[in-house]
């Protein structure tokens, strides 16, 4: 949970002017994520399969590790806001 400030941070910083929408949507999808989490290791363990909790933590993992691997995260994008030109907002 220690990254949660930074990455609020990185949205605040691409997008300013939509900062409340960009946060609340960020909060709702760490929550509903806690949620679905919370309900899948209910499910496992009402089906008194404790043993297998790890393995299906495991897959959820996995599944958030694909999800960042193909949604193109790894492109780089302009945090500046900097022009063609190279000057940046910082800078203006």
């Amino acid at each position: 949970m220690g990254l949660i400030a930074a990455q609020q941070a990185r949205l605040v910083a691409l997008a300013p002017a939509l900062a409340p929408v960009s946060l609340s949507m960020n909060s709702s999808a760490i929550y509903l994520g806690s949620a679905m989490g919370a309900a899948a290791g209910a499910l496992v363990i009402a089906d008194a399969a404790t043993e297998r909790l790890g393995w299906v933590a495991a897959g959820f993992g996995l599944a958030a590790l694909f999800s960042v691997l193909f949604s193109g995260i790894g492109r780089q994008a302009k945090v500046d806001g900097g022009g063609d030109d190279g000057t940046s907002a910082a800078s203006a």
